[in-house]
């Protein structure tokens, strides 16, 4: 049985490693350096095409639709509101904790929203003990709660919160790829890694609200990870309808390791637009696609406690990289099945892994 170890090894016995070998070998070891980005349709049809002038019809693919992000409603969790009375409030303006109150239910603070919540209940944090040290011991249950409390308040404002539920949305266009800004910028990685700082200052009952909210601005205005996830379907879908097709017809494209012309115009194929073109698209998104998967993972594991069924569900059967079943790992299954074939196929044929040589005449399709 092939397996990816001793196909590397192989590979380095036998090939000297060249510029298109290496892309194969980096598609291979993992999972092709990149996610790809197919919002230019043309240009990947064109390679679909291609392929199927020489190799026939491509299967069909079946590729089930993306599953959505849970509603705000489903991921919103209830939070039990502490009570106190007429006499609480009063003796709370001695110790700095009335004013607070007050704001809370004042108009604007009935209706304030999960990110000033959460700010609110750390300052009740913050300020409470030196209420219990004047003598008001009956706050010890209250903060208690607010304390049990506080990542509920935390996942409400953020995984629950209107910013996550748009960058999840599959109903986004697809990623942005206008190069107007480098991709480790456009990608929503380095914001989830933000609030990952943001949850551990709340644990020192540091958190600020303004950086908080700066944040999760940044998480909308950048690549939609529901963009992504189409980005990868779309991948998973037409690489494996062209590994399909060149594994169907490996045998028939060579005879006695000796190339046939249509194997001879499928190598032009590989080197001007799987090497030269699709390839580098791979490149240039993979990074940014494994640390967003990556910080995600991470976000979800420090609120795994609180998170919602629904949430571990959607998760577990989406971007959990350790679910082989999970779309990003499925992404890179494709991308790793679609370079074995064209390496079964030159591997078949006795044909060099190295690119065309300058001036060499080209077959043509």
């Amino acid at each position: 049985m092939l397996t990816l170890k001793s196909f590397a090894r192989s590979f380095y016995k036998t090939l000297t490693v060249s510029k298109t070998a290496g892309l194969l070998l980096c598609a291979v070891l993992v999972g092709a350096c990149g996610s790809g980005d197919y919002a230019d349709a043309g240009r990947y049809g064109n390679y679909l095409e291609r392929l199927a002038n020489q190799l026939g019809d491509l299967p069909k693919g079946d590729e089930p639709a993306l599953q959505s992000y849970p509603t705000q409603r489903e991921l919103t969790l209830a939070i039990e509101r502490q009570v106190i009375d007429v006499t609480q409030f009063a003796r709370l303006h001695a110790c700095d904790l009335g004013d607070l109150v007050g704001e809370r239910n004042s108009p604007l603070g009935r209706v304030a929203g999960p990110v000033a919540l959460l700010v609110q209940d750390q300052r009740w944090l913050r300020l409470g003990p030196g209420c219990v040290g004047q003598g008001q011991d009956w706050l010890v249950e209250v903060l208690a709660a607010k304390e049990s409390s506080l990542p509920k308040r935390f996942w409400n404002a953020v995984l629950a919160g209107d910013e996550f539920n748009r960058v999840m949305s599959t109903a986004q266009p697809l990623g942005r790829s206008d190069g107007e800004e480098p991709l480790e910028q456009q990608s929503p990685a380095r914001a989830l890694r933000d609030l990952l700082d943001d949850h551990q200052a709340l644990a020192a009952l540091t958190l600020n609200e303004s950086l908080l909210n700066d944040r999760l601005k940044a998480l909308a205005q950048g690549e939609s990870i529901g963009g992504m996830r189409q980005r990868w379907r779309a991948l998973r879908l037409n690489l494996r309808r062209a590994a399909g097709g060149l594994n169907r017809e490996s045998e028939r494209l060579c005879r006695n390791n000796t190339p046939t012309p249509k194997a001879k115009i499928l190598r032009q194929v590989f080197d001007t637009q799987y090497v030269n073109d699709l390839q580098p698209q791979f490149a240039a998104h993979y990074g940014a696609d494994q640390a967003t998967v990556q910080a995600l993972r991470q976000l979800q594991e420090r609120l795994a406690a609180v998170a919602p069924e629904t949430f571990a569900q959607w998760y577990a059967v989406t971007l959990d990289p350790e679910n082989p079943e999970a779309e990003w790992q499925r992404t890179q299954a494709a991308l790793r099945d679609h370079a074995l074939a064209w390496q079964r196929l030159w591997t078949h044929c006795g044909m060099p892994l190295s690119p065309l040589a300058p001036g060499a005449a080209a077959a043509q399709d």
